[in-house]
């Protein structure tokens, strides 16, 4: 219950608070970008603050967030962004498409060393179209080869049920990750698409699949920004939901007989939308320095909810400290 009323408050403080500073934006005319997006040169900085971010699995444990480096390189083509991948087919004032190719974020859950629990984005981030002026920004695991599986861990063949069947005293039953059969990396790759509305309003579609052969799935991104400057202060509202769809739930967050012979246990969880809202102010102290706040709140949606694997119902990022850049 106390998880419960934190995580409504939660959710109502960041919609107030995103509400707010986009009705602030509006307040306010932006004349001009603070900065140009420097082309062909590694931009290095490391956020030093307070912070954390959440893991649902089941006795997961949340990362604490103390020290964030963040790495950037825009070419004329090709680009790193914070351990994204990319090369750019097309670009203008409008409109920009990318191929892009990243870990797999959900294993972040899974494996503290994953790349994505400690390149968290503090700064508002740069654009993908450099030339143009936009701103800096307790059940064991029993593992199994039976002949009903598939190499990568995920659904078994169709013989399985498609539903999970929970008797009434099974329902409680939760697996702690340790004792799941191992996931592993993956790698996924596609195309990445911006449409620049303006200086300040940017649409994002992402779309990329397992290229690793791991799980075989798809994930799509879709995301709204606003960007509002004045004076020191630079405030970047997203709104947007990312979609796994079945392979990659069921991966990531099912019960298969990889993880249990005992099919009481089995879950199947099916493609899954999962919305979220991100706050992102920094004001600029001098060239180097910058103050910076993020607040991200992701909500589960219910099919990873139900899942013996989970145990939170949204995962949330939040952090407050101060950033250099070399």
């Amino acid at each position: 219950m106390n998880k419960l009323i934190q995580n409504s408050c939660l959710q109502v403080g960041i919609l107030f608070c995103f509400l707010a500073s986009t009705v602030l934006a509006e307040q306010n005319q932006v004349l001009h970008s603070q900065s140009v997006v420097p082309v062909d040169r590694w931009q290095i900085s490391v956020s030093v603050g307070i912070g954390k971010k959440s893991n649902p699995l089941f006795d997961g444990d949340d990362l604490p967030l103390l020290i964030i480096p963040s790495v950037y390189y825009y070419g004329e083509r090709f680009y790193f962004d914070n351990g994204d991948i990319g090369y750019s087919f097309y670009e203008d004032n409008h409109f920009s498409l990318t191929a892009v190719a990243r870990l797999n974020e959900e294993y972040a859950h899974f494996i503290d060393g994953h790349p994505a629990n400690f390149l968290v984005a503090t700064t508002v981030g740069v654009s993908v179209a450099p030339e143009t002026e936009v701103p800096l920004d307790a059940v064991p695991a029993v593992p199994s080869t039976g002949d009903g599986m598939t190499d990568d861990g995920g659904d078994p063949q169709p013989s399985q049920p498609e539903q999970p069947s929970f008797g009434p005293d099974q329902r409680e039953v939760k697996f702690h990750r340790k004792n799941l059969a191992d996931k592993k990396w993956s790698v996924d790759a596609g195309l990445q698409f911006y449409y620049f509305v303006n200086q300040q309003n940017r649409l994002r579609l992402r779309y990329l699949t397992d290229v690793s052969s791991v799980h075989s799935g798809s994930n799509v991104n879709i995301e709204y920004s606003y960007l509002w400057q004045q004076n020191n202060w630079a405030v970047r509202n997203s709104i947007g939901a990312d979609w796994l769809s079945s392979e990659v739930s069921q991966y990531y967050y099912g019960i298969g007989q990889r993880d249990t012979q005992q099919q009481q246990y089995w879950y199947h969880p099916s493609a899954s939308w999962l919305p979220y809202l991100r706050i992102n102010p920094n004001y600029k102290i001098n060239d180097a320095w910058k103050a910076v706040f993020l607040l991200e709140y992701q909500s589960l949606s219910k099919a990873l909810k139900n899942s013996p694997v989970v145990e939170d119902n949204a995962r949330t990022t939040l952090f407050f400290g101060v950033n250099y850049a070399f």
